[in-house]
Formats: structure tokens, C-alpha cells, sequence
């Protein structure tokens, strides 16, 4: 995330003095919870530990896309943390956990079990007529994103870390 600016006058509607979005320059980016992280810069909470470590329903480690979404349906369905509205990020909001000043995981270590050997699947997708759905990972060991057909052969598999606004 973006640091605020420490504007505080505002000169016009929408500046940085009315809508000081962005973490606080003093204080903490990240706020370590037990099962959680929020991260102060999006106002988003995300699930600490993910699919490589706690898994829900009979889904966990590496899975395909389409499993994903059973995974946070069943994340949902447990309470985890105390609450039933766990998503899939879209990819923005994934690659805003990415720490370029970080390698192998290019994350914060907040985020325990980050795996480095697949990515982490976003709910971004893309399609065009040639080539059919794209689906979209950010992988943590550098923090880049690809983008893989979702009927390749084989079907590729990655991890969930799920968020809630």
C-alpha cells in the first residue's frame, strides 16, 4: 500500500487533504491478528495463514480455479474468524500484499506459509475470443503476475488467500 501524504488542509474535493487515503505515516502498515491481517493502507483483512496451511470443506494446498471458490464457500460456511463474507481478491488487491524490498516471499511475514512454488490465484479473469478465459495468479517469490488459460492441459493449480472488505 501507499503511505498518506500528511496533507491535511484541503484545497479541493477529492485531494489528498479531504480523502487522506492511505496508511498512516507513523504507525503500522500491517495489524497482526491471530487469524487475520489487516492492512491499514486498503482498510482490507486478509486471512493469515492460507490454502497451503488451513484448508476448509476438503479443499486446501494446491488447487484449480474453479475450487477456489468452494474453498471460500466452505471458509464462509465455518465462520472463520468470525465472519461469512470471505472472498476471492481480484488481482489488484492481491498484488497490493506484494513487497518488492522482499524475496522468496516478496510478502510481508505477517503472512505465515507463503509458498513460493505456485501462485495465488486472484478472481480476475480475461477472455478473448481466440484463446478462451485467462486466469490470473500473483506469485510471491518476486511478486510478479502471470496469467494462465484456464483449459490448459494440465490444469493449473495454485493457492487461496482470501480477504474480506
Amino acid at each position: 500500500g501507499i503511505p498518506k501524504t500528511g496533507q491535511t488542509n484541503s484545497i479541493h474535493p477529492g485531494d489528498d487533504g479531504s480523502s487522506k487515503i492511505g496508511y498512516p505515516l507513523t504507525g503500522d502498515h500491517w495489524i497482526d491478528g491471530s487469524q487475520t491481517v489487516i492492512d491499514n493502507a486498503t482498510g482490507l483483512m486478509w486471512q493469515k495463514d492460507e490454502s497451503s496451511t488451513h484448508s476448509f470443506g476438503g479443499y486446501g494446498g494446491q488447487m484449480f480455479w474453479e475450487d477456489t471458490f468452494a474453498y471460500v464457500a466452505a471458509m464462509n460456511s465455518s465462520g472463520f474468524a468470525g465472519y461469512n463474507n470471505w472472498r476471492l481478491p481480484n488481482l489488484k488487491e492481491l498484488n497490493s500484499l506484494v513487497d518488492y524490498g522482499k524475496y522468496n516471499p516478496a510478502i510481508s511475514s505477517l503472512f505465515t506459509g507463503t509458498k513460493v512454488d505456485y501462485g495465488y490465484y486472484g478472481s480476475t479473469t480475461y477472455v478473448d475470443i481466440v484463446n478462451g478465459r485467462h486466469i490470473f495468479q500473483i506469485w510471491f517469490n518476486e511478486g510478479f503476475m502471470i496469467w494462465t488459460f484456464e483449459d490448459e492441459t494440465p490444469l493449473p493449480e495454485g493457492y487461496v488467500r482470501a480477504v474480506r472488505s
